[in-house]
This record gives structure tokens, sequence and C-alpha cells, in this order.
């Protein structure tokens, strides 16, 4: 009798556990987007397909590097906090990088360093940000492609990227101050 009720308790245990996983993993993104702190990233160009996620467009960064004294930089493949400011154009550069947690988690990214590289006088650490991906639905691609690349090309795509704790999401991604999903929207 026992082993008999134990299978349905064990299967709708299993039930809400997914359940449960799948709300926290999206209220948990959709915090980052209330709550965060936005940043405008600027893009350059590049479009795949996931034939399991659809269509997006990959996004590319200018601010991908940082410069510091080699003395102190982390190896490739460790873990840092990325801290963010704005330069005088207002899109998002790197401001400093620390090794361990900031006691402020303002406008910090946590993320590996993808890959160390050397100059003269200081070492060059570069990232792959983890708001690399813009999806969209796959009838609008086409066109989203043409106006990501034309707006890439003279200097005029970002992406508002919000900061929250460590994390980051993407909200929108911009060509001329005007969003991708309006400019997809119109005739």
């Amino acid at each position: 009798m026992l082993k008999k009720m134990l299978i349905p308790i064990a299967f709708l245990g299993m039930i809400v556990a997914q359940y449960w996983i799948s709300v926290g993993m999206i209220s948990g993104s959709n915090r980052i987007l209330a709550e965060g702190i936005p940043f405008r990233f600027k893009c350059a160009p590049i479009d795949p397909n996931d034939p399991f996620r659809g269509k997006f467009i990959t996004l590319s960064y200018d601010a991908i590097q940082f410069s510091m004294d080699s003395a102190k930089a982390p190896e490739a493949g460790s873990t840092v906090w990325l801290s963010f400011g704005e330069d005088s154009a207002g899109y998002a550069r790197i401001s400093s990088l620390s090794k361990t947690q900031p006691a402020s988690l303002e406008n910090v990214l946590k993320i590996p360093v993808s890959y160390r590289g050397q100059n003269e006088d200081s070492t060059i650490l570069y990232f792959n940000y983890p708001f690399e991906r813009y999806y969209l639905e796959e009838t609008k691609a086409p066109d989203a492609e043409k106006l990501y690349l034309d707006g890439t090309r003279i200097g005029n795509a970002y992406a508002l990227v919000y900061l929250y704790q460590g994390n980051a999401r993407i909200r929108e991604v911009f060509m001329n101050g005007q969003s991708l999903t309006e400019l997809l929207s119109q005739p």
C-alpha cells in the first residue's frame, strides 16, 4: 500500500519542483529589469540562428576589454566583478574590476574573464557578456537584421541592459534612438 502511494506523491513533488524552479527563474530575471540600473552598451554587427530557441541578433559591444597592471590582473577563466560607468557619449564603459565581491552591488556584473592579452606595460582582459543575444519573432528577423547591421555600420546602435546585484538582462536594442521593436512594427 505504501509503495502505491509513494509513486504518485513523488510524481507530484517533481511537478511542484519544476514549477517552483521555473517561476523562480522568471521572477529573478524580471527583478533585474524592475530594480536594476540601465546602461547603454554600444553595439557592433553579427546575426546567427539558433535551431532550438529561434532567431536572434548576436550583439557585439565596444566595452568588452579592460586594461590593468599585469601583476594584479586575474587569469583567464577566473570570475571577476566589473563596475560600470558611462563615457562622455552616455554609453557603458568598464570603470573598475575587482577579484572579490564589492560592498555595493550597484552597477556591477559578475563575469568570467574570457581572454587575457598582454601589451608592453599592462594586461588586457576581454569579456563575453551574458547578454549577447537578443531574441525576436522569427518573421521579423530578416528586417531586424538589416536594421541592426545598418545601425551598427553608422555607429547608432546600442542595447539597453539592466544591471542588478551582479546580474544583467537586456531590455531592448535601439537604432538612431528608436527601439528595434518600434521600428519593426512600422509599415
